[in-house]
């Protein structure tokens, strides 16, 4: 591991984040980038370059830990909308 700075930064990005992911061929590195404005206008952007095989194991866990969120919201609203359901019955009997 290299590392070149030794402080934590932690950045909250909008839904407008710039994003971009570049897979390296000839050094096999992951190049990922965002970038977003603050609540100055000014322009701040991140890059981290990892091994290809840590690109992989984020981006494993990245889409499994989204298919669960999706999964989560679809099911409490088949159940919010189940629950709607039988209160519209319980209303009109």
């Amino acid at each position: 591991m290299e590392i070149k700075r030794t402080e934590t930064i932690k950045a909250s990005v909008g839904k407008d984040a710039h994003t971009s992911v570049y897979v390296c061929t000839w050094n096999e590195k992951v190049q990922i980038e965002v970038g977003d404005f603050d609540s100055n206008g000014v322009w701040h952007e991140f890059e981290m370059t990892m091994p290809l095989a840590v690109g992989r194991v984020l981006s494993e866990e990245l889409a499994e830990d989204i298919n669960e969120y999706d999964a989560k919201v679809e099911k409490e609203k088949v159940e919010a909308a189940a629950e709607e359901a039988l209160n519209d019955d319980d209303t009109n009997s």
